[in-house]
């Protein structure tokens, strides 16, 4: 689905600049292009958000199989 139709970005598109290094709104921005109508924004402040709910629920799924627990924010094996 389409997220910003000034710059033609998708979701998928948003959601690979956030597995690749964007951490914030703003990077996504930079990855992807300036929002020009601002419309856009508060999609992209909701994906991101998510990612980081995400990252930090399941930062070491790698090594524990998804079985951890977050300790100050950052996810841990259990």
């Amino acid at each position: 689905m389409f997220v910003c139709l000034c710059n033609g970005f998708t979701e998928r598109q948003v959601r690979e600049c956030l597995r690749e290094d964007a951490q914030s709104v703003a990077g996504v921005y930079r990855c992807l292009g300036k929002p020009q109508c601002g419309k856009c924004i508060g999609h992209v402040r909701e994906m991101v958000e998510a990612a980081r709910s995400t990252t930090r629920q399941h930062a070491c799924d790698t090594t524990c199989g998804g079985d951890c627990v977050s300790v100050a924010g950052v996810a841990v094996p259990a």
